[in-house]
C-alpha cells in the first residue's frame, strides 16, 4: 500500500461527487443576467436593440428616467408533467436588469 500526500484539491472532487450522488440541488435554480444592448443614433432617433430570446415581451419593462434606459424582466419556465407522483420537479427562472445612459437627452 502506498501513501498519497493529502492535497486540498481532492476536497473539491469529494464535494462534486457528493453533489451528484445526492441528485443535485433540491431547489429551483435562479439565474440573473444582464442582456447585451446595442445603441445607435440616426438623424432623428436613438435605436436600442437587445436580444431576449424566449422571453415573453409582456414580461419586459422598459423605462427611461434622467436619460438612463432601464430594461428589466423575469421569465419562468416549468416542465409539464402528466403524472402527479413525482419525487422531484424542476423549473428555471431567470431575471434580468440592465441600465445604460443614453447618448443624447430624451
Amino acid at each position: 500500500m502506498s501513501l498519497i500526500k493529502w492535497q486540498p484539491v481532492f476536497d473539491v472532487f469529494e464535494d462534486i461527487d457528493g453533489f451528484f450522488a445526492s441528485g443535485g440541488p433540491r431547489r429551483a435554480i435562479s439565474r440573473t443576467f444582464a442582456p447585451a444592448i446595442n445603441i445607435r443614433e440616426t438623424d432623428d432617433s436613438v435605436v436600442v436593440e437587445t436580444p431576449l430570446p424566449g422571453i415573453d415581451p409582456s414580461k419586459v419593462d422598459i423605462t427611461i428616467e434622467n436619460d438612463v434606459l432601464t430594461i428589466e424582466g423575469r421569465d419562468e419556465k416549468r416542465s409539464e408533467v402528466e403524472e402527479q407522483d413525482y419525487s422531484r420537479r424542476e423549473w428555471t427562472m431567470q431575471s434580468f436588469h440592465r441600465s445604460v445612459a443614453l447618448p443624447v437627452a430624451v
